[in-house]
C-alpha cells in the first residue's frame, strides 16, 4: 500500500481512479508525466524525446492529468497513453 511517507495518509492512492483514457496499457511498465493543461506542451516534448531515443521501447509513455487535456496529433504519432485521473477526496 502506498503511503507517500506521511502518517495518516495510508491508502490515499487507492482513491485515485482513471476516469478517461485514450487507450489501454500495452506494456506492464510505463513512464508517467503528470501535468495540467499549461504543462501539456512540455510533456509532449519530453515524450517525443523518449520516443525518438527508444523507438522499440518495452514501456508505455503516459501523460496523466486531473483535468481534460486538449488533444494533440503527437498522442497518436508517438503511441502515447493519455489518462485523466479522478482524485476525489485526495486533498481532504
Amino acid at each position: 500500500m502506498a503511503t507517500c511517507g506521511q502518517e495518516g495518509k495510508q491508502g490515499m492512492l487507492e482513491n485515485i481512479k482513471i476516469s478517461e483514457q485514450n487507450r489501454s496499457a500495452r506494456h506492464d511498465k510505463a513512464v508517467f508525466l503528470g501535468v495540467d493543461q499549461r504543462f501539456h506542451p512540455y510533456a509532449l516534448f519530453v515524450a517525443d524525446q523518449i520516443a525518438s531515443k527508444l523507438p522499440e521501447r518495452d514501456f508505455d509513455i503516459c501523460i496523466v492529468s486531473h483535468e481534460s487535456l486538449t488533444p494533440h496529433p503527437l498522442w497518436d504519432q508517438l503511441g502515447l497513453r493519455i489518462c485523466r485521473l479522478e482524485t476525489a477526496g485526495l486533498g481532504e
